[in-house]
């Protein structure tokens, strides 16, 4: 009798020791929520999401900044560099790679100096992918300043992707 109530002793112990794990668990991540950090609509599911960060690269093209616009703006180059195909619209692009397809409405374009779009599947309000062009005053070479989101644990996946689409592109428009 004596042996068969401390296996429930010890049993109990367990389911104790297990319960205020959980609560331990569940008390740290609510205090570690950051509303400013994650979207509203992942809590709202029960999913929890990971926090987006900024992404800013620049650079250097041999290419003028007219040159360079047009390969950010133009079909028949965007589909040199960036995509298998895209249809332009007044005021959006839809691009497609595969069987895949995004829309992107244009929020500016400044010939030969800006064009910034926002995907219409974009999870954050205020995120946009952005391309900025200047002339270096010194060299007077084409710089190009990109901006772009990603989850944080994506960063380093996505400065690859751009390195390796920018890479494309230098080769594209001439340097």
């Amino acid at each position: 009798m004596e042996d068969s109530r401390g296996k429930k002793d010890q049993a109990f112990g367990i389911i104790v020791f297990l319960f205020f794990i959980a609560l331990s668990y569940h008390h740290i991540a609510l205090l570690n929520f950051h509303p400013n950090h994650y979207p509203s609509a992942c809590f709202a599911n029960g999913l929890q999401c990971m926090e987006r960060v900024k992404l800013q690269m620049d650079f250097v093209f041999r290419a003028s900044p007219a040159i360079l616009y047009q390969f950010l703006t133009t079909p028949s180059c965007l589909v040199r560099w960036f995509c298998d195909e895209v249809d332009a619209g007044d005021d959006h692009f839809t691009f497609f790679w595969g069987e895949s397809a995004e829309t992107a409405t244009i929020i500016d374009d400044i010939e030969a100096e800006l064009l910034r779009l926002q995907w219409e599947e974009m999870e954050e309000e205020g995120e946009f992918l952005e391309f900025r062009i200047s002339e270096s005053p010194v060299t007077g070479e084409t710089i190009l300043e990109l901006s772009d989101f990603c989850d944080a644990d994506e960063l380093d996946d996505q400065r690859k992707y751009w390195q390796k689409q920018i890479s494309q592109l230098r080769v594209e428009c001439g340097g």
